[in-house]
């Protein structure tokens, strides 16, 4: 695992130390910067060679926004009450014993309690908590102008840049640097991101594709075949990009196997927007809608929600349904949003509360019923699909039933002896 490390000098040296003598385990890349506004080509570096990134402080927040390059897992080191005690610290040990300070990134509610246990006081404190939108220049001013009009006898910042600025002005400063517990929470931090960005990238992926026709395609039989041959063309070179595998079921819906990672990354994704975008040149109506999930069966669901919402757009358009039965799409558009399944957030959290079932059992249920085309089961079919055991099955469709979300039909008896099978018809919308 590869973790950069970007920031002041004396912040990433300090990190790099603790990182590679405790996590002997991970590679860590050090990247000194000096304006965090001038960090572009570094975060370009950062995001095609490492899987992590740390910045040694928050004035990278608003930058990294901005630029927008990264999609690997990052982590900021803040500065708590630790950091302001070791400053105080380093002060005492160099005697140095300020009346009025300056100090920025820290808030007064943190300032003060830090104060109180150690037992400091100040005759003036000018603080400056953070913020995003102001740049380091802005605030390198600030903390001179306080010095040049006599207000301060120390500036204390966090910030890299602004403490070499003014030493080279001749302006008393100490700095208020990262300490080690906090170094270590930061790289616990980033580390389970990027552990839990790789699951989602193992994660399956269901994409379904259903081709409609348009106006002369069920007119001229040769138009159409030579348009679905052309659309399959595009299938073969694009699944090698994606490692997917495909099969084509009745409706003419074409069902492709990948990962989450595959489908997700810039090459996927871009290749199969070019798709949609060749069809529509040649006039071939195309839905599309990708599921994520951590079985086949979820997966499966979650494509079917993305691609009705694809029906609802006027052209070719895809959707993804995450595990969460999160909706985002339409995908590479400007119009692109992601909200939560209205399905799943009303109907289907109303029914697990009413039956006191999971929302992942409910929707299974109702995929189910679907996938069967039917709304009767019994509890071996059930037992069966929801890779349950039978007993685990009729407790199931009992809670259904006395909710009102099921109702017992008939019942038959297998023999002579033994339990009768009970067959229920879903009434879950």
């Amino acid at each position: 695992m590869k973790i950069a490390i970007v920031g002041a000098k004396d912040s990433v040296e300090k990190v790099y130390q603790i990182g590679r003598t405790s996590y002997l385990e991970h590679e860590f890349i050090p990247y000194a910067v000096g304006l965090c506004d001038e960090c572009e080509a570094v975060l370009n570096h950062c995001e095609e060679s490492a899987d992590g990134l740390i910045f040694t402080g928050l004035g990278f927040v608003n930058i990294s926004k901005k630029l927008n390059i990264l999609s690997i897992p990052v982590e900021f080191i803040t500065r708590d009450g630790s950091c302001i005690i070791k400053t105080f610290w380093d002060l005492r040990d160099r005697e140095v014993e300020p009346k009025r300070i300056s100090m920025d990134v820290v808030g007064r509610h943190l300032f003060n309690d830090v104060c109180e246990e150690l037992g400091l006081s100040f005759e003036k404190s000018y603080l400056f908590p953070y913020n995003p939108e102001q740049i380091e220049a802005s605030l390198k001013q600030e903390h001179q102008r306080l010095w040049e009009s006599g207000k301060i006898d120390l500036a204390i910042t966090s910030y890299g840049w602004i403490y070499e600025q003014l030493i080279e002005a001749k302006i008393p400063v100490a700095r208020l640097g990262v300490t080690a517990p906090i170094i270590r929470n930061s790289i616990d931090r980033v580390i389970a991101r990027i552990e839990n960005q790789e699951m989602k990238k193992s994660q399956l992926a269901v994409l379904l594709i259903t081709i409609e026709a348009k106006q002369d395609y069920n007119r001229y039989e040769y138009e159409a075949l030579r348009k679905r041959n052309a659309f399959e063309k595009m299938l073969i070179d694009y699944l090698p990009i994606i490692q997917g595998t495909v099969t084509q079921n009745r409706d003419d819906q074409y069902i492709i196997i990948s990962t989450r990672g595959a489908i997700e990354n810039a090459a996927g994704e871009a290749a199969f927007l070019r798709i949609l975008y060749e069809a529509e040149n040649q006039k071939i109506r195309l839905h599309a809608g990708v599921g994520f999930g951590h079985t086949a069966f979820d997966a499966d669901y979650n494509a079917r929600i993305a691609l009705n919402k694809s029906r609802e757009e006027k052209g070719n358009r895809y959707f993804l349904v995450d595990a969460q039965k999160r909706i985002y799409g339409p995908v590479g558009q400007r119009e692109s949003v992601s909200y939560e399944s209205a399905a799943m957030g009303e109907e289907m959290k109303k029914v697990a509360r009413q039956t006191g079932l999971s929302t992942t059992y409910v929707s299974r249920i109702v995929n189910l019923t679907k996938n069967l085309d039917t709304d009767y089961v019994d509890s071996k079919k059930m037992a069966e699909l929801l890779m349950i055991t039978e007993r685990s099955a009729r407790r199931i469709l009992k809670k259904l039933a006395d909710a009102g979300h099921a109702e017992l039909v008939t019942e038959s008896q297998r023999n002579a002896v033994g339990r009768p099978i009970h067959i229920y018809k879903i009434l879950i919308p």
